[in-house]
């Protein structure tokens, strides 16, 4: 009896944490066969001492709940398994996971129940070398939800050290029930004999996902005698070395122990760095602490002085990682595409310089137009013809002088309405609300606005009353119901620049 409990003892000393999401019955979209085969993959796991978080065709409140548990138990693991089997969509770049009560997405408009692969991969990110990604996706879901959005799996920035292996909800579930489960396999070449999986990101030339586990043939744990776990003396060691996280710190750990415990690990560990030529000034930049909305303010001031970083979501993906290597060589920094305190500092001078600059010319222009404005009105509605407030109204159907103009021509044909009615406008409002459109997007159509010459003000995601005169001069100009509110038509038109 006391063997058994050594061995299991051992067993969890290995400290696995595996995350299996499996749907296959989803409420408002199609099945997906055979999704939630992974989900019930995980015995193997549990044998070997994983802790085991699952979920089968869970809502999006019970996927967003054992997400969060996931995130604040895996900085305490020393192996990781994040297994997703459903449908997925993706933009091209980036990926999103359905949940189970997920509704049709659509780009513009997507909520919780997409979830981020990119988020899920920074999480995971810090297990370098420790760390497997299941990706179970059916090649007959080929759904196209709108322009942008795409059933399947984009092009994934996958983190250093980090495997992803992506096959059908069958194969993968096998897999994960059968070679990832075997103690001291090598995993690269498993991956490489199996003609239903596939394998990206961090495979070097062995890789023995479960080195240090012990199970006898049958996959029973091993009932003999076993030696004694590590000492307090090699444990404290492993701690310092995991806490510095640098190869000398390894080194270390290796020369006292070399066939140590963690000996495996460690030697994965320098592996992981040494093939990682970013790691310093990516950890550099990790220690700045940057949040979300600090992120985002980045994107900003990296697009406001002309470089495209896809996006304005506080994620530094591919594109906004490129963005900063190409501000870094302009600003003639070592171009790393990871940020330190003082680039920061200049790109914000940088940004807040061409914002003023911006501004100036705004305003120049705002002015420039009053006048114009002024000059029509003096050459057309200030004669009190019909005639001339009908040519003025044409132009300036919300111009400082349009009230004026329209309590005019009401008295000159007070049967002949010159606008919406007010159950018109209010429709055309309720309309708007309706596509609950995001600050980001709301951006695009004032800067798309803005190129089109009519002068929405400022591109800051707020629709003042020079946005809604901005937008009536396009409706009018395209010979569209002049309301001053959006459409999904007008969104799409704008946006794709039609």
């Amino acid at each position: 009896m006391s063997a058994l409990m050594s061995v299991w003892g051992a067993l969890a000393a290995a400290d696995g944490l595996a995350l299996v999401l499996g749907n296959d019955d989803y409420r408002y979209l199609d099945d997906n066969e055979r999704g939630t085969e992974p989900v019930a993959a995980t015995g193997g796991l549990a044998d070997l001492g994983f802790d085991i978080l699952r979920l089968a065709n869970g809502s999006t409140r019970q996927t967003l709940a054992v997400l969060d548990r996931f995130a604040q138990d895996i900085q305490s693991r020393d192996r990781v398994v994040l297994a997703l089997s459903g449908r997925f969509v993706t933009d091209g770049d980036r990926t999103w996971f359905l949940a189970a009560d997920a509704r049709a997405p659509a780009y513009l408009t997507l909520d919780q129940s997409a979830v981020s692969l990119d988020s899920l991969m920074k999480v995971i990110a810090p297990m370098q070398g420790r760390a497997l990604v299941f990706l179970s996706h059916r090649q007959a879901n080929v759904a196209v939800y709108d322009p942008w959005l795409s059933e399947g799996i984009g092009d994934l920035e996958i983190p250093q050290g980090v495997t992803v292996v992506r096959g059908g909800p069958r194969n993968v579930a096998a897999f994960m029930g059968d070679e990832l489960v075997r103690p001291n396999a090598d995993l690269t070449r498993l991956i490489a004999a199996n003609d239903g999986v596939s394998a990206r990101g961090y495979l070097p030339r062995s890789f023995p996902f479960m080195a240090g586990v012990t199970q006898t043939s049958t996959g029973q744990p091993v009932t003999q005698t076993i030696a004694p776990g590590p000492s307090s003396a090699e444990r404290a060691s492993w701690a310092l070395a995991r806490q510095r996280d640098r190869v000398d710190g390894y080194e270390v750990y290796l020369r006292r122990y070399p066939n140590g415990t963690y000996a495996s690990a460690a030697r994965q560990a320098i592996e992981a760095i040494q093939n990682d030529p970013d790691r310093d000034t990516r950890r550099a930049e990790d220690a700045l602490g940057l949040s979300r909305n600090q992120r985002r303010s980045v994107q900003r001031d990296l697009t406001d002085l002309g470089y495209d970083t896809r996006g304005v979501d506080g994620i530094f993906g591919r594109g906004t990682r490129a963005a900063i290597e190409n501000w870094q060589a302009g600003s003639r920094f070592d171009r790393s595409g990871y940020l330190t305190q003082p680039q920061l500092n200049r790109m914000e001078q940088q940004a807040q310089a061409i914002r003023a600059e911006r501004d100036a010319e705004a305003e120049r222009v705002r002015v420039q137009a009053q006048r114009e404005e002024r000059r029509f009105w003096d050459q057309t509605g200030a004669q009190g013809t019909q005639v001339g407030l009908e040519r003025y109204l044409e132009r300036y159907p919300n111009g400082a002088f349009a009230a004026q103009a329209t309590a005019r021509l009401q008295q000159l044909r007070p049967t002949q309405p010159t606008g919406p009615s007010r159950a018109d406008e209010r429709r055309a409002r309720e309309a708007e609300d309706e596509l609950r459109l995001n600050p980001i997007t709301r951006q695009l159509v004032q800067l798309r606005l803005a190129a089109l010459g009519m002068n929405p003000g400022r591109v800051d995601g707020v629709f003042d009353d020079r946005t809604r005169i901005a937008i009536r001069r396009f409706q009018n100009e395209n010979n569209l119901d002049v309301t001053g509110y959006l459409s999904r038509q007008i969104v799409v038109r704008l946006i794709q620049g039609n």
